[in-house]
C-alpha cells in the first residue's frame, strides 16, 4: 500500500509541477503512447489515491503496532481513535501539497487563481481550493494532537 501511494504521490507531483511551470501541457498526455490519458486527469486521480493509500498504508501499519502493544498489555485496542489519527495526518500531507501548489500557481500565474482548480469541475476556484485546504489542514493537525497516542510515542 506504501508503494502504490508513493508511486501516485509522485506522478500528482509532477502533474501538479506541470501545472505550475507549463500549464498549457496540462491536457497533453501523461504517457507519450496512451493519448487518452491527460496530464492533469492523471494528476488528480493520483492524488487523491495517494491520499487514500497513505491513510490506509499509515492505518495498517499502526494498527498492527498498537494490537500487539494491546494484547501484551491486555487491553482492548482504540481502532477508532487510530482511524482518526491516520485519516488526519494524510489530510495534513495532502492539504500542505494543495497550499503549496496553489501558491506557486500564485506567484507563476497569479490570473488562474480566479479560475476553476480542476477541468473536471466548475467549481471551486484554485483560490477557494487553497482556503479550504488551509482549514482542513488545521483542523486535521488539531485532530491528530488531540488524539495522539501516548504509547505510540515509544
Amino acid at each position: 500500500m506504501s508503494g502504490l501511494a508513493y508511486s501516485s504521490g509522485l506522478v500528482a507531483l509532477s502533474a501538479f509541477l506541470v501545472g505550475s511551470f507549463r500549464p498549457q501541457d496540462l491536457s497533453h498526455p501523461y504517457v507519450g503512447h496512451l493519448a487518452w490519458l491527460r496530464t492533469d486527469s492523471f494528476g488528480i486521480v493520483c492524488f487523491f489515491v495517494a491520499t487514500v493509500g497513505l491513510a490506509t498504508s499509515g492505518y495498517l501499519r499502526r494498527s498492527y503496532v498498537v494490537t500487539r502493544r494491546s494484547a501484551t498489555a491486555g487491553r482492548a485496542p482504540a481502532t477508532i481513535s487510530l482511524f482518526a489519527t491516520v485519516v488526519a495526518r494524510s489530510l495534513v500531507a495532502a492539504g500542505t501539497t494543495l497550499v503549496v501548489y496553489i501558491s506557486i500557481n500564485a506567484v507563476t500565474h497569479p490570473i488562474t487563481l480566479g479560475l476553476p482548480a480542476t477541468h473536471l469541475l466548475s467549481w471551486p476556484t484554485e483560490r477557494t481550493l487553497r482556503a479550504v485546504s488551509l482549514i482542513v489542514v488545521a483542523f486535521a493537525v488539531a485532530i491528530d494532537r488531540a488524539l495522539r497516542d501516548p504509547e505510540m510515542r515509544k
